[in-house]
Formats: structure tokens, sequence, C-alpha cells
């Protein structure tokens, strides 16, 4: 192929991966078409340029030669029908056709990916409702404690309507035979009564605490595990779940389990005592028609059944689309500067309004059926309500029974009924709960990475010696991406990674970490084989520089000293001046003392780089892996940058992704990388000497340069 493609005005702004992309999808049509397609890509503005690359750039090596075959394939009446059609399109169709695309394409993948669509998730309400009840298993002494007082309790409650009972038959003796008063009693009863209201109250508070103790101590429990499980597993879950999804089960579906059990717990089973008591009561008082009333029990467990179960659905899409929401709001607002500068806001407004509107047809089917439970159960109460109140008064008017019997029936009638309500409406709430907690449980059944332990110990110190032998990976068993990688590094070399877009630089340095498992052949570091190596022990030998900067809320001591848990002041500075940053942080008010904000967005990027790189030096790795370091900054930034990391890299075996070829000039070793598989590799005067892939690159960021001219 050509290697001087015909540059556009509209591609003048292009990074140099982004021109070696564009190149990737004319290799991958067939010669006689690629005239054609160039010629398109001339013409195309700069949003249409940069809807392309955002499509291309999302998709595999794999994916681009399937689509470019696909458009082969086509004939030319067909790419003019279908030109047509999409010329008649709105920008709007146009954008929502690409976002469609792009959906499908994700949800291939993710049902592929381990942990994604095609994974098993718990989908059974009794299994996880089990494992929630095991969680709660381990606060048994709190729980006991609050059975017991919430027994208590209800025994208080209980003997209300039994004390006004016995006081209202008196006062009838009295009224019916003309006797007089006997006010010490009556004194006697309200004491009675006011105690038992109080304990009541008292035991009730106590319960609370202890339900509420319990439910807490839970939540922290299963935070705690998912945090730990976050820390065990791979990188290709991570790959497949948005990160707002993940946050999202970390703290609204375990707060909603939090709130729901809150609310729930102490209450139902207050309720299920309640009720028992009640029946018991009442079969005291009259048997017959305390059955009558129970016969409204079933009618009004049947129906809140049917409408749980639907809820049960509700919940589970509402808590789903909330992570789905979740997901599209931290994607959005963490991209908010490439959101704008694009001119997408109204694309990601329609993102965000779309699972808005799913979010709310969830929740509003959820809360209506949530509603509906009480209602129901509400109108059959009141029905046995209306068969004591009349029958109770036939029986009191033929002398069958008393006034002060009918009035405790009456009573305990709505003391059962009103748990009965409570009971259909925490078993909602628990619904919710449990769609939550299928979620929190997806996350903890996912595999983790498996945890080794190490056979052969590694020399002291490490010296860098590595070795790739025969090495094979894929993603998936069925695509494979590496099919022969054998290359050998010595101690303190330089080594260079460079290739397009998706050649499979970064997947390579994720294998010699330990990120990403090989299917086939090994990595060895002086010697020892990195599987005979726990991960915790491999990764402290590596320091990373990457391109994407990652500094927390703190100041900028604590992140450069993160790397080490003890580091004295003289080493602090000393890797602050190597990394070129000491005169910088002087010339602040609060010194090495400033505090970054959670963004970052208080220093510059070139400022967060060199901070990183003084991070990576207080690590003293053995190890070096520089991926894009200095990619996003400008070129008087880079000078700098590059000065500081020839410090980091002196006497270290280094690995360095670059897109900017000058920058790795002076490497021991470049390996150059296609299609996942390493297609050269020598110095960079060699390389120039083969005429290949290599100096295809390299000139062509000359070519991009005198053209941007």
């Amino acid at each position: 192929m050509d290697n001087n493609m015909k540059m556009s005005p509209s591609m003048a702004a292009l990074s140099p991966g982004q021109i070696q992309l564009l190149k990737d999808c004319l290799a991958a049509l067939p010669a006689e078409q690629r005239g054609e397609f160039e010629e398109k890509l001339f013409q195309m503005t700069p949003e249409q340029l940069q809807r392309f690359l955002n499509r291309a750039g999302g998709m595999s090596p794999e994916e681009i030669q399937e689509a470019m075959e696909r458009i082969a394939r086509m004939t030319p009446a067909q790419r003019r029908a279908l030109a047509e059609k999409r010329a008649k399109m709105s920008p709007e169709d146009m954008a929502k056709l690409s976002r469609q695309k792009e959906q499908e394409r994700q949800k291939k993948h993710a049902k592929k990916a381990p942990g994604g669509k095609g994974a098993a998730k718990p989908k059974n309400a009794g299994a996880s409702l089990k494992r929630l009840l095991a969680y709660l298993g381990r606060q048994k002494a709190v729980l006991l404690w609050g059975i017991v007082t919430a027994v208590l309790a209800t025994v208080f409650s209980l003997l209300a309507p039994k004390i006004l009972s016995f006081a209202l038959d008196r006062l009838q003796i009295v009224v019916d035979n003309d006797i007089q008063l006997q006010y010490g009693k009556v004194v006697l009863l309200l004491v009675i009564l006011g105690a038992a209201y109080v304990l009541n109250l008292a035991f009730s508070a106590y319960s609370n605490q202890l339900f509420s103790k319990a439910t807490q101590e839970t939540l922290y429990q299963m935070r705690k595990d998912v945090d730990h499980k976050l820390m065990r597993l791979p990188f290709s879950y991570f790959d497949s779940i948005p990160k707002g999804d993940i946050l999202s089960r970390l703290t609204n579906d375990i707060e909603n389990v939090g709130n729901s059990l809150q609310q729930s717990m102490g209450q139902i089973v207050t309720s299920i005592l309640t009720i028992a008591g009640s029946m018991v009561m009442m079969f005291t008082i009259c048997w017959w028609l305390t059955l009558l009333c129970l016969l409204t029990i079933p009618c009004s467990i049947l129906v809140s059944r049917g409408i749980l179960k639907r809820s049960q659905v509700a919940y589970r899409e509402q808590w789903k689309n909330l992570g789905g929401l979740n997901a599209v709001v931290e994607e959005m607002f963490s991209g908010s500067n490439v959101v704008t500068a694009f001119g997408f806001e109204d694309d990601a407004l329609k993102a965000f309004e779309g699972k808005n509107g799913e979010l709310y047809k969830a929740s509003k089917e959820a809360q209506y059926l949530s509603y509906m439970v009480n209602p129901s159960s509400t109108f059959f109460n009141n029905i046995a309500y209306i068969l004591i109140c009349a029958l109770g008064a036939a029986n009191v008017l033929n002398g069958a029974m008393s006034l002060g019997s009918i009035t405790a029936l009456l009573q305990y009638q709505k003391m059962y009924s009103n748990p009965v309500s409570q009971i259909a409406a925490q078993l909602n709430n628990l619904q919710s709960a449990l769609a939550s907690a299928e979620r929190v449980f997806a996350l903890l059944d996912q595999p983790e990475e498996t945890q080794k332990e190490p056979e052969q110990p590694l020399p002291e110190p490490v010296r860098g010696d590595i070795q790739f032998q025969h090495l094979r990976f894929g993603y998936t068993p069925d695509r494979i991406l590496m099919h022969d990688i054998d290359v050998s590094v010595k101690a303190g070399q330089m080594v260079a990674i460079v290739g397009p877009t998706g050649a499979g630089k970064t997947t390579l340095v994720n294998l010699l970490m330990r990120f990403y498992e090989p299917n086939g052949g090994g990595i060895s570091i002086d010697g020892v084989d990195i599987s005979d190596i726990t991960r915790r022990k491999l990764r402290s030998m590596f320091g990373m520089v990457l391109q994407e900067t990652w500094l927390f809320n703190g100041s900028i001591r604590d992140n450069i000293s993160y790397g080490r848990e003890s580091v004295s002041e003289e080493e602090l500075l000393a890797a602050a001046k190597s990394a070129r940053i000491d005169h910088f942080v002087n010339t602040l008010p609060d010194g090495y003392d400033t505090v970054i904000n959670e963004d970052a967005s208080n220093i510059s990027q070139g400022q967060k780089q060199l901070i990183t790189i003084a991070r990576a030096m207080i690590a003293n790795p053995a190890i070096l892996i520089l991926d894009e370091a200095t990619s996003s900054v400008d070129t008087r930034t880079e000078a700098v940058i590059q000065q500081a990391m020839n410090n980091l890299l002196k006497g270290r075996t280094s690995f360095v992704i670059a897109h900017r070829l000058s920058t790795i000039r002076n490497a021991n070793l470049i390996l150059v990388m296609k299609n996942g598989d390493i297609v050269e590799q020598g110095t960079h005067d060699s390389l120039m000497k083969q005429n290949g892939l290599y100096a295809e690159l390299y000139l062509s960021q000359f070519e991009q340069k005198e053209a941007s001219a």
C-alpha cells in the first residue's frame, strides 16, 4: 500500500495514532477499492471524520478487517444506495444510528467477555434471601436479643386491650347494678395500663436499636466483602462492566439493601409476634368469630402475592436501570471536557434522557405496585372489622357477649390487621432489597484471579532480565490476538513498543504484570516464571507512568510518597528534584503540603505527569513501564518530562510505549507490533534500514507535520 495517504485539511489536527488508524482501515480493503475509500475520507468534514475514528477506535484489528470486508463485498450500486440513504438522514438520525451500532457491538462483546451479560447471574430471589440471611446470621447474638425484646414489647401491647376490656366490664356492672364506683381500683387500672404502654415503648425502642445495629453490621461486612472482591477481580471484568454500574452496586444497591432491612426486619418480627398474640387473645374471647375473621387473611395473601411477584421484576429493572444511568453520568462528567470540545452535549443529553426515561418507567411501575399492596390488604382487613362489628353487636344485644369482650375483639382485630398490611408492605420493600442484593451477589460471584503461591524465590536484588517465550494470548479462547511472541530483554535495557492503534502494545505490558493470563507460552524474570510469583510480589517490582495520570485528593507530598509506606524528607526532595518538579512546588503557597483537589484540576497536565514520575522514583522499582507518558502535553513540557524520565530510566529495565517515535530513538530494542504480533524488532537505525512498518510509521509523522505546517 502507498504510505503517502492523501491528507485533507480535516486531517491536519489528527494525532499520529489516528492517522495510522485511517491507514489500517485502508489497508484492510482490496487494492482496487482503496482509492475510492481514500477519496471519501478526504471529503469528510472534521465532525464526520471524528465519528468515523470514534467508531473504528473502539474496534479490534479483527473487527476493522471484518467491517472493511463487508464494505468490499458490497456492489457499487449497494454502496451508492447506502450513501444516498445516509445523505437524506438528519444529523440526529445519524447520531442515533451510530449509537445503536455501538450498543450492538458492545452487547456482542459483553456476552463473550468474562463478567459480561453472558456470565451467570443469580435470578432466584429465594437464593438471594438465603445468602442475605447468612450475612444477618453473623449477628446472631444481637438478633436474638432483638427478638427477645420484641416479644416483651408485644406482650405488653397485648395486655392493654385485656385491661381495658376488664375495666369496661366492671364499669358496666357498676352502671347496671347502681353500685358505687371504687376510684382506687380505677386509678390502679390506669397505672397498670400506663405501665404496660411505657414498657411496650421502652422494649420496642431497644428492639429497633438492636435490629438497626445488626443491619449496619451486615452492611459494613457486605461493603467490606465487595471492596475485597474488587481487589481480587481480573482486569477482564472491569473491561466488560461500566464503572458507573460497579459504583452503583457498591453504593446504591448496598444502601438500598440496608434501608429495606432497616425498615423491614424489626417490623416484620414485631408484626408476626403481634399477629400470633392477637389471634391467641381473640380465640380466648370468641373462637368462632375469630375463625370468621381469619377467612379474610388467605384472600389478602393471594392478592399481595400476585402483586409482589410483579413488583420483584419491576424492582430488579429499576436497580438495573439505575446502575445504567450512573454509568452514563460517570462517563459524561469524567469526560465533560471531551464532550464539550467535540460539541456532543446534545448527544450526551440524549443518552442521559434515554437512560433516565428507562429508569422512570421501571421506577413508576415498581412504586405503583408498591402502593397497591397496602390498600389491597387494608380492604380485606376492613371486611373483617365490619364482620366483628355487625355480629359482635348482635351478640351483645342477645347477651351472649359483654361490651368489654366485643371492644377487646375490635382492638385485637386492629392489632393484627395493621401488622398484616405492614408485612405486605415490608415484603414489597424486601423485594426491592433482594433485587439489589442479586446485583451485589452477582459481583461477589465473579471468578477471581487465581492466587497461586510462589514456588521459586526470585534472586535478590532483581536484575530485570526478562524473557517472553512463545507467548500466545487472546481475550477469548476463540479469538487469539498474539500467536508467538518470543523476545529476550537484558537487564537495564530500554525497550520501546510501537505500532498502530490496537496492535497489542498495552496488552503485552498487561501480560507482563499478570493483569491477564496467557493462553500459551510464558514470561520469566531473572529465570523465574512469573506464574510462580504471587501477583502482589510481581507487581511490587514494577513502577508505572501512564498517559492518564491518577492523583488522589491529598497533598503533593502524599501523592509523591504513595509508592512507599515510609519516605524521608531527603528522599522526597531528591525524587522531586530528579523529576524536575521541585521548583514548581516551591512556587506554591503551601509547597509540598498543597492539597490537590478531587479531579486534580488545580495543576496542569504536565505537572501531574511530573508528580507521577516522582512517585515512581520514590518506589524505586526494578522495572519501569511508561505508557504514552508524554502524549497529552505540549512540546516544551514534553522536553522537561523527557529529561525527568531519562533520570528515572537510569540503571533499570524499562518498557516504553510511544506514538511519538522521536522520543524512543535511543532505545536499546524497539518492538514493532501489528495485529497482536511482533513483526519487526531492532534498534532505530536497523529498523529504518529495513524500510518496513517502523520506517513507515516514523516517516508518516514527519509527513503529518509538513501537512499541518
